[in-house]
């Protein structure tokens, strides 16, 4: 083989592991900052409108965006990108948490997916497996799940059986749960709250319940 042959080959193998190595810390970097969301964060985030940290936007919970793309121009021209299925034949009610192009959202049964915003692809599903023979409200409440927190590279989820669950929002592993009421007497149906090194979450017994019963439930980071 000719020296000018060694050496263009030498270049190509070369050039080969570069591309595969920025290809591999990339893909880690991507991952050590998926669910990147801080105090800090959601605050200087509030004017920009990229992402949809927080369950409203923002801490006040306004639920507006300053994107200024769609008016009342063009919204008639708007269609359907990409869908979705998920497993269940019954509907979400939470809004999504949109992080760096991740959507994350809590289904029926408090199944939470981590879904590709641009392109509907499934990064990841996690499922949380709630039991629905510990209350007399259990299937309401496991029907009805308000949404998801992303908070710290952490995705936080309430379950219908009195669960408090952190996912890892790159894995979608669990990496821990807590129990955070009485799953013999109510469920979690409402969005976590993140904020000072805790997390808030809405518990309530069923809609035909006293108006006493709803309670909020705190738990330390």
């Amino acid at each position: 083989m000719r020296k000018w042959q060694v050496l263009g080959l030498m270049a190509l193998c070369l050039g080969l592991a570069l591309a595969l190595t920025i290809a591999v810390y990339s893909s880690a970097d991507n991952q050590t900052k998926a669910g990147n969301v801080s105090e800090a964060r959601a605050i200087s985030d509030a004017t920009e409108g990229d992402n949809w940290l927080l369950n409203g936007r923002t801490f006040d919970e306004q639920h507006f965006s300053p994107l200024k793309e769609i008016t009342d121009k063009n919204a008639s021209g708007l269609g359907l990108a990409w869908f979705l299925d998920i497993d269940s034949g019954m509907g979400i009610v939470s809004e999504p948490i949109v992080v760096d192009g991740v959507a994350y959202v809590s289904a029926p049964l408090s199944i939470v997916y981590a879904v590709d915003a641009a392109s509907g692809k499934l990064l990841w599903k996690f499922d949380p497996r709630i039991r629905l023979d510990l209350a007399i409200n259990g299937s309401y409440s496991a029907r009805t799940n308000g949404g998801a927190a992303v908070w710290n590279r952490k995705v936080y989820v309430g379950t219908g059986d009195c669960r408090l669950i952190a996912i890892d929002a790159a894995a979608g592993k669990q990496v821990w749960e807590a129990a955070v009421c009485d799953a013999t007497q109510t469920g979690i149906t409402g969005a976590p709250h993140v904020a000072k090194g805790s997390v808030a979450h809405h518990c309530t017994a069923g809609k035909r319940a006293p108006p006493t019963s709803p309670f909020f439930s705190q738990s330390n980071l």
